[in-house]
Order: C-alpha cells, then sequence, then structure tokens
C-alpha cells in the first residue's frame, strides 16, 4: 500500500447540510494523553449549508480509507500467518485501530456527502495476496517491512499533510486526532523491523515494544 498513490476515479457528490461533526479522538498512551483540538473556525449555524468538499479533499479521504482497509486486511492475514508473537500482536492491534479508524471517516463523509471505497486499490490487493502465500518467518519480513514499516510511513505523511492543508475542518480535526496513532503504530513498527525484518533500531525514548501499552482509538465519540 502506497498512501499517496492509486488514487480511485472521483466520485461526483452533491454537499449536504450538516452539523458539525465530532472529530475523532485518540491516546498514545495513559501517561501521554493527546491533546485536545484546537478549533479555530467557527461551527456552523444550525440549517446553514456548509462548503462542498473539495476535490483535494475527497482525494485525501479515499487514499485515507484505503490505507485503513489495506491495513486492516493485512492485519487479519498477519494474525494467522505471522510466527512470531510480536507481529501476531502487533497485527491484532492494526485491525482495532484501523477498522475504528476507517468507521470514523466513514461517518465523517456519510456527514459530508462523499462515498468512499470499500475496496482496496489494485496495487494494494496484488501486494496482499502476493503475501497471503507466505508464512512463518518468511512472512514476518515482508509483513513488518512492507505493511508495518513502509505503510505506516506514507500513512504518517498523509495524515500530517491533511492535518495542515486540508480545506474542511472536519477532515483536518480527523486527521489530527489520529496521527498520534499512526505515529505510535510506526515506532512500534521499527522496533519490529530491528527484532523481525532485520531493519535497524529507530527506537526512541519511551517508546513501546509489543506488548506493552500501545496506541488505540477511543471509541467515545
Amino acid at each position: 500500500m502506497n498512501c499517496g498513490k492509486n488514487f480511485s476515479q472521483f466520485v461526483a457528490c452533491a454537499a449536504l447540510s450538516i452539523l458539525s461533526a465530532a472529530p475523532v479522538s485518540a491516546q498514545v498512551s495513559k501517561d501521554a494523553p493527546v491533546p485536545p483540538v484546537r478549533r479555530d473556525d467557527p461551527a456552523p449555524v444550525a440549517g446553514e449549508p456548509r462548503a462542498p468538499v473539495s476535490n483535494s479533499d475527497r482525494q485525501i479521504m479515499e487514499t485515507m480509507a484505503r490505507a485503513n482497509l489495506a491495513e486492516a486486511d493485512f492485519g487479519r492475514i498477519a494474525e494467522t500467518n505471522a510466527a512470531s508473537p510480536d507481529v501476531k500482536t502487533f497485527a491484532r492491534q492494526m485491525v482495532t485501530d484501523h477498522s475504528e479508524a476507517n468507521r470514523q471517516l466513514q461517518e465523517l463523509a456519510a456527514h459530508k456527502g462523499v462515498k468512499l471505497p470499500s475496496d482496496l486499490d489494485a496495487a494494494s490487493r496484488k501486494s496482499i495476496e502476493e503475501a497471503k502465500a507466505k508464512a512463518g518467518p518468511e512472512f514476518d519480513q515482508i509483513y513488518v517491512n512492507e505493511a508495518a514499516v513502509k505503510d505506516h510511513t506514507g500513512a504518517r505523511e498523509l495524515f500530517a499533510r491533511a492535518a495542515k492543508t486540508a480545506k474542511d475542518p472536519d477532515l483536518r480535526a480527523y486527521a489530527t486526532k489520529t496521527l498520534p496513532v499512526i505515529d505510535h503504530h510506526l515506532e512500534m513498527a521499527r522496533q519490529l523491523s530491528r527484532s523481525v525484518g532485520g531493519g535497524p533500531s529507530t527506537r526512541g525514548a519511551g517508546a513501546a515494544l509489543p506488548g506493552e501499552p500501545r496506541a488505540a482509538l477511543d471509541l467515545q465519540r
């Protein structure tokens, strides 16, 4: 999965009149709560239509959706095919977090009148199918280096860019609140790469190892 590529055809949708959608909540750990998002944009008056979602924001939302789908799908396969208990634990967390992230993104998109993809792009589907044929340590290396490190690096760039440049304030809020979770996933992935994937250590101070407390998307809206 490449989070900045493989976009689907844009879906032309009429803008809907909506109330301001609640942003996604996320936390990195019990000791490092994510601060609340500042909303500098004024809330719309009830009954006042929002501006249509721009094509660039639609494209960002579509890419985010496919990133979440790919991470969850790859994680389900890893739960079965991986040899390392740490990889299985990491994969289980990816299924949980990215499934919830996508649920909240779908809810946000529905409020905006945007239809998001429900399946993977061709490139991601091919990569997952190829990895599915592997098992054991060979699968572990593929999963950790590709889905865990490479794809989360791309996802990090996507969410960070959206948090700063998305035109829609609710999309910026979603990206801002989800970014710490992506960051934590990437930190764990780099640690796994050292022990399983053959990559260099990139552990930072206070980073959690698999099995220690990790980021999770807050289910409370």
